[in-house]
Formats: C-alpha cells, sequence, structure tokens
C-alpha cells in the first residue's frame, strides 16, 4: 500500500482530519492532501516520521527535543528549506541581489515556486515555475 492510501487509512480509522495529522507532522493541509493523492513524495526524514506515527498505531505525535513557533505570516512552514534553517526569501535575496527589472522578477519566482513546490501545490508551482522561465528567456532574448 502506498504511503498516501496508508495515511488516509490511519486518519480515518482514528478520527483525525488532515488538518490535525498535517500539523503533527509539521506540513500543511495542501501538501498532506498532495501526499495521499501521490501527487508528491515525503522526503526520507518526513516518510519516518509518519510511519513512527502509523506504526506506533495511536493519536500520539512524535516527540521532538524542542519546540519551534511558526509564524505563519512571516515564516510559513512551506518556505523553510528543510532542517536548513533557511527561509527561501533569503535565498532569494542573494540570488537576485545584482539583477535589476524583469530578471530579477522572473529568477525570484522561478526560485520561490520550485522550492515550495513539493511542500505546497506540487507540479501546480512547477508549472508556474516554467511560465516564468519562459518570461525570462523571451526578456533574455530580446536584448
Amino acid at each position: 500500500m502506498s504511503l498516501g492510501k496508508r495515511i488516509k487509512e490511519y486518519r480515518v480509522n482514528n478520527n483525525i482530519d488532515q488538518k490535525e495529522f498535517a500539523e503533527k507532522i509539521d506540513v500543511t493541509q495542501p501538501y498532506l492532501s498532495h501526499l495521499e493523492s501521490g501527487k508528491v513524495e515525503a522526503s526520507e526524514r518526513l516518510k519516518n516520521r509518519i510511519l513512527k506515527i502509523i506504526e506506533n498505531g495511536t493519536k500520539e505525535t512524535v516527540e521532538t527535543s524542542e519546540t519551534v513557533e511558526i509564524d505563519n505570516v512571516k515564516s510559513p512552514k512551506h518556505y523553510m528549506l528543510g532542517d536548513l534553517e533557511i527561509e527561501v526569501k533569503d535565498v532569494i535575496f542573494e540570488v537576485v541581489k545584482d539583477m535589476k527589472g524583469s530578471e530579477a522578477v522572473c529568477v525570484g519566482n522561478i526560485l520561490k515556486y520550485v522550492m515550495r513546490a513539493r511542500k505546497k501545490n506540487g507540479i501546480e508551482d512547477y508549472q508556474k515555475a516554467y511560465e516564468y522561465l519562459g518570461y525570462l528567456l523571451e526578456e533574455l532574448c530580446k536584448k
């Protein structure tokens, strides 16, 4: 059985909604939905976290050594790069700091969509990145 089907079966059997389970595994609800439907694959670390919960067979979360406050306005989970404690915006600012105008906008959006895709909108974000890559190439070919 796929991981997504196992997650859904576990949730249904334990009367847990997607939002609650997403919080337990530290992802967004839309990302969990994509996991369950097979649109995205979980990282090894996330798979292990999920399997510990599912195989334990309880509604308990996996304990961590520290609690991290998440500010969904300033630092949403889908804009954090794994355990690096780096936000996507910091990477974007560093990459585009010497660019101007539409080049900076396009590159920034490409990076944003690619880096958040697995945690947020999956293929839709990759399609948006592809669209901005097209805009960028149009602009660069004009020069």
